[in-house]
């Protein structure tokens, strides 16, 4: 679903190709600078672990795109109710909180 605030009304959006798996926990914020919605870890419905992946979703084309699986070096462990809060005077996201959760 997407929000039309100029129509005051919602509209069902058709997600193509790839998108995040079903998941609880995330974190997620607006970039103003690249104009696109950051998603971060939360924990995976189907696999039952925190995930530390990294999904931007592009309001303009309609998808998301995978820029992180989890498994790269130098970011932040698997997490779940985090905070990803839009800094605009340093121009970045900043990642607040959360915690693991490995069943």
């Amino acid at each position: 679903m997407g929000m039309d605030p100029s129509k005051s009304n919602w509209s069902n959006r058709t997600i193509a190709g790839s998108r995040p798996s079903a998941r609880y926990g995330h974190a997620m914020a607006y970039d103003p600078g690249s104009g696109v919605t950051v998603l971060m870890g939360g924990f995976d419905i189907d696999s039952g672990y925190a995930l530390a992946d990294v999904w931007e979703w592009d309001p303009t084309s309609g998808a998301w795109s995978q820029r992180f699986t989890g498994n790269e070096p130098n970011l932040p462990e698997a997490r779940i109710y985090a905070s990803l809060v839009t800094d605009p005077t340093l121009d970045r996201l900043d990642l607040v909180g959360g915690g693991n959760l490995f069943l």
